[in-house]
């Protein structure tokens, strides 16, 4: 079975578009440091292993104009915590994927 990460890489990459995944912050703070991107989509609960930074924090000191193009997508209709709530003043989508087991 697909995680919803593995699900929207393959979502976007048959879309044509290039797609690099990153199951972490730091995964992603790796990337975004290597590699020059157009757009993001983030899932809204990532956090650093301390559970205090997350991508929108990390994005606005480090580079801002990338910031303006996040889009966050939750499985939830709204994110859980309070901080999240204050990051969703930019792009938010809920997720639109019902993953099954069979």
């Amino acid at each position: 079975m697909l995680s919803v990460l593995e699900a929207v890489e393959a979502i976007l990459r048959d879309g044509n578009h290039e797609v690099r995944a990153a199951a972490s912050l730091p995964e992603a703070q790796r990337l975004l440091n290597e590699h020059e991107f157009d757009a993001i989509v983030a899932d809204s609960e990532v956090r650093a292993s301390n559970g205090l930074e997350n991508l929108q924090d990390w994005l606005t000191a480090n580079n801002p104009e990338l910031g303006r193009r996040l889009v966050w997508m939750s499985a939830s209709a709204m994110p859980s915590s309070p901080e999240s709530h204050a990051i969703m003043a930019c792009s938010y989508c809920k997720n639109p994927l019902r993953l099954r087991t069979y």
